[in-house]
């Protein structure tokens, strides 16, 4: 049994479409427009029911304005933007393992890629001018640990308003599942990050 410790949200703005929030749970993918404020329950709708639940993982590929979701029933599913993404029809299957979990997900704009971890300490990178839509054939591991879930990975890019000369992804990665050690893998993003040799630890936690 798997033990989801944090449920993801994010924004989405710009030419996208109305700017707003999407936040998930055990059960659902929920939608907030910002112009309501999001500050009571009834502004939040639940959008989407992912067939093998709970949503662990957003993540938004803006080149091509699509949403994805990680499930901890083993899925990542996508939506274009243009659609609103608040049907289940809005939604598909991209990939589904059958068997693995996956824990996180997320887009960097440099490389044009997703990254999503999974409860096997393993990383998946999809490059979206693949359309990112036919499974295994698209989502390849890239990085193989003997560790547990990765519960999280972010990419270090550059952001309006701040001076970031850094680029790179760093994924948490928990070591045991006896206690609480976990590992930080950092890859360059200038190598690509498509290769297990481009990833390296650099933090051993507890």
């Amino acid at each position: 049994t798997s033990y989801y410790e944090t449920s993801p949200i994010t924004y989405i703005g710009g030419s996208s479409g109305p700017p707003a929030i999407f936040a998930g749970s055990l059960n659902n993918l929920y939608k907030c427009l910002t112009s309501t404020n999001c500050d009571v329950d009834s502004k939040w709708a639940p959008v989407f029911t992912p067939p093998k639940d709970p949503v662990t993982g957003i993540a938004f590929d803006s080149a091509n304005a699509a949403l994805y979701i990680a499930t901890g029933g083993h899925t990542i599913e996508k939506c274009f933007i243009s659609t609103d993404c608040d049907n289940t029809s809005d939604w598909a299957v991209v990939y589904d393992t059958v068997s693995v979990s996956f824990w996180s997900i997320v887009y960097d704009p440099n490389t044009l890629a997703f990254y999503a971890g999974d409860e096997n300490g393993n990383i998946r990178r999809c490059a979206t001018s693949t359309g990112c839509d036919s499974g295994a054939t698209d989502w390849k591991i890239v990085l193989n640990t003997d560790y547990l879930q990765v519960t999280n990975i972010v990419a270090l890019t550059s952001t309006p308003g701040y001076s970031i000369t850094e680029k790179a992804l760093y994924a948490n990665i928990i070591e045991s599942v006896f206690g609480n050690a976990s590992l930080v893998y950092r890859c360059e993003i200038s190598t690509g990050c498509d290769v297990s040799t481009e990833w390296v630890i650099s933090f051993n936690g507890v």
